[in-house]
């Protein structure tokens, strides 16, 4: 029984960007993340063991953003999903990044990726 887990909105302020002012200020990225997994066995047991924590997704997230100080959305959306994939039994994946104040134009920016295990 496939089902999706994930978070909305989760806030990460880290260095990210190309500008030398993005270089030394944290800002804030907001991140939401679907995985796609098997809920046959947390359904019978009720335990969280037994499923995809979404706080160590959220964590995940986080420790990634703030450790590699990426210039590029795009690079911290294929290295996130690819570690999910790696810690995490997982079908399919799905992140979309905000960064909010990148352009005076618009309220954020927003890089989008999905991948799927080819192997489930």
């Amino acid at each position: 029984m496939k089902g999706y887990i994930g978070i909305d909105r989760h806030k990460i302020d880290c260095i990210i960007g190309v500008h030398p002012l993005e270089r030394q200020n944290l800002q804030s990225i907001y991140v939401d993340l679907m995985v796609e997994t098997d809920f046959s066995k947390c359904s019978l047991s009720d335990d969280v063991e037994d499923t995809v924590n979404y706080e160590l997704l959220a964590d995940l997230c986080t420790e990634i953003a703030k450790c590699r100080q990426f210039r590029l959305l795009e690079t911290f959306a294929v290295e996130a999903l690819h570690e999910i994939f790696r810690r995490f039994d997982v079908s399919k994946a799905s992140i979309c990044i905000r960064k909010p104040k990148a352009l005076a134009s618009v309220d954020y920016t927003i890089v989008q990726l999905e991948l799927t295990n080819h192997a489930k």
